[in-house]
């Protein structure tokens, strides 16, 4: 056990737990990215489906 492969391990463990932690951060954004294109056509449709009179006095 040499202290090259010792630290090319350590190298290659922490890339991994960066790797890792970049997707998760990835798929954290599109998750709140699809939730809010969601709320945003659901608004947006809720006003486009109401009557022209609806909200008029």
């Amino acid at each position: 056990m040499s202290t090259e492969y010792f630290a090319e391990t350590l190298i290659a463990d922490q890339h991994r737990r960066y790797l890792a932690e970049a997707a998760q951060e990835r798929l954290g954004r599109q998750v709140r990215d699809a939730r809010a294109a969601k709320h945003e056509a659901r608004r947006a449709r809720r006003w486009s489906l109401r009557p022209r009179h609806a909200h008029a006095a």
